[in-house]
């Protein structure tokens, strides 16, 4: 393998400043850790890659930088554990693809031995930092971490450097529905349209409305308008007995109106789409007067 430098430049320093592998390296290590120049063919990206979607826009612009200037800031990488002499990206996938879109065929890595769980963490903070991740990015991350590795959400705060509302924020988005989990992560909707769809805990309800406002376009503000009136509709079907007092007091008012206007006694059964209106008349001259007023209407 041939060695062309020392690690160069603050910014591979600071990727590690708070890695325990930089506690009590041997020599052995310290040497790996020295800028090398491989061939590109000999690397594969990690299938732990925090990022999935990458915009062939910035890769170009990017390629178009590393064919000019090369690659200034090296790409960390791990040995392969499953082919020898071959190593998986801890970070730097980004530059790896630019590099390789635009046909170069060495480029300068770091070697470093970390274990999985180390190496997720750099190369979620990576991105974080150099680039920011797509929210649904950053929440499919974050929820890896939680689940396959066990942090809690404090670990996750301290270790990012987030506060822990912020994490929990982001990982409630892996409580969308998978369309609207593939529409933020696509950028059609925002981060803010996310957070009002999860007031809906029925995923098919969020789905109707993801579809209206992506058809129609809506703001936050008017999926939250949305959102409400589906509520409404819902507390309606679970509370049919508050809907039929709210329609019984309705009737009332109508016959109390009525009543007022007939001079009598008027009763009215049933709800406004389908009942009975009684008028009672105790005598043929007020059944006549009745008559009169309904002629006149």
């Amino acid at each position: 393998m041939k060695q062309v430098r020392k690690a160069m430049g603050g910014g591979v320093d600071s990727l590690f400043n708070n890695s325990r592998v930089l506690q009590n390296l041997d020599d052995t290590t310290k040497e790996l850790m020295q800028v090398h120049s491989i061939s590109i063919n000999r690397i594969t990206p990690n299938a732990e890659q925090p990022r999935k979607h990458f915009s062939q826009e910035s890769l170009h612009e990017l390629g178009e930088s590393i064919r000019q200037h090369g690659i200034l800031q090296p790409l960390v990488v791990k040995p392969s554990v499953h082919t020898t002499g071959a190593y998986t990206i801890i970070a730097g996938e980004r530059r790896y693809r630019a590099a390789k879109e635009v046909g170069i065929k060495e480029v300068p890595v770091i070697i470093h031995e970390v274990e999985l769980k180390e190496a997720f963490i750099l190369a979620l903070t990576e991105n974080m930092q150099r680039e920011a991740l797509n929210p649904f990015e950053e929440a499919q991350a974050l929820y890896s971490l939680k689940e396959h590795f066990g942090f809690t959400q404090e670990e996750l705060a301290g270790t990012l450097g987030k506060s822990r509302s912020t994490i929990a924020n982001l990982l409630r988005l892996m409580n969308l529905c998978e369309s609207a989990k593939e529409a933020l992560r696509q950028d059609v909707i925002s981060l803010g349209h996310a957070k009002v769809l999860l007031s809906l805990t029925d995923k098919e309800q969020q789905k109707e409305v993801l579809d209206i406002t992506i058809q129609r376009a809506y703001s936050v503000r008017e999926v939250e308008e949305l959102i409400a009136l589906y509520k409404k509709k819902e507390e309606e079907k679970s509370n049919p007995t508050k809907k039929r007092k709210k329609s019984s007091q309705q009737m009332r008012e109508i016959a109390d109106r009525m009543s007022r206007r007939f001079d009598t006694r008027v009763k009215i059964t049933g709800t406004e789409e389908k009942g009975s209106i009684v008028i009672s008349f105790t005598s043929k001259e007020m059944l006549q007067s009745l008559l009169t007023v309904l002629d006149e209407e």
